[in-house]
């Protein structure tokens, strides 16, 4: 998946549009703002995505792959390149999860350029806020990605607002022609209220009541990554 090709909301995340190519896959919206991603393959429960292995360039970013496998960090689409999505027997190499690999790649420095800045500034329904601001560029031979985006909204139902801020870094030194070395930086911290769920009758009588006035959760994501490339022919 290319986002830059989607005709999406990239910055709530909107999986619904964002993943409406791939075939077989089940989505859960918790909340509108894209903080966790819940998707499932054919059949398999989508809760936080629990059945897939999920990676940021090809790391995992979830706390325990196997036994704890959650995701609750989502990447902002906003920055993302290519989201990779493996299934079947292919996907094996990766883990043993059943759904697959989902794998986002994130954006890559500018090569041309010194400095590269992109800023986003974006509002929506029910108090939603959306600022994403990057630099990008290369100097001599150490070349860098960075982004800060903050989030937050009202939510359709009372005790459904949210907070978030993430962080990004990515810098490279190119050591030859074909060898670099890099260092990926991710923080996020968000804060969600959760309304709680309704029973049929409960809906019936008021979709947008709520039961679940002190219930939080907030979520604290600190990932490091050193990366070693090399090229070694023109096929990989």
């Amino acid at each position: 998946i290319t986002p830059d090709q989607l005709v999406a909301n990239l910055s709530t995340n909107n999986a619904r549009q964002i993943y409406s190519r791939v075939a077989g896959l089940n989505i859960w919206e918790n909340e509108g703002g894209g903080l966790q991603l819940s998707i499932g393959g054919r059949g398999l429960d989508p809760n936080r995505t629990s059945n897939f292995n999920v990676r940021q360039n090809g790391y995992d970013i979830s706390a325990d792959a196997l036994g704890y496998p959650e995701s609750y960090y989502t990447p902002p689409v906003e920055a993302v390149g290519r989201i990779q999505i493996v299934r079947g027997a292919a996907s094996l190499q990766y883990g043993t999860q059943f759904g697959g690999l989902i794998n986002f790649i994130m954006r890559k420095p500018v090569l041309d350029k010194k400095l590269e800045v992109v800023a986003r500034q974006t509002v929506g329904s029910f108090g939603f806020y959306n600022a994403f601001t990057s630099a990008s560029g290369t100097v001599g031979k150490l070349s860098y990605y960075t982004f800060f985006q903050y989030k937050k909204a009202d939510g359709w139902r009372a005790n459904s607002h949210f907070n978030s801020y993430t962080f990004y870094s990515d810098i490279d030194y190119k050591i030859s022609e074909k060898t670099s070395v890099g260092l990926d930086v991710t923080h996020m911290d968000y804060l969600a209220k959760q309304p709680g769920g309704l029973s049929d009758a409960m809906f019936a009588q008021d979709p947008r009541q709520t039961n679940r006035e002190r219930n939080w959760f907030d979520v604290n994501w600190n990932m490091l990554a050193v990366h070693f490339d090399h090229k070694f022919n023109e096929t990989n």
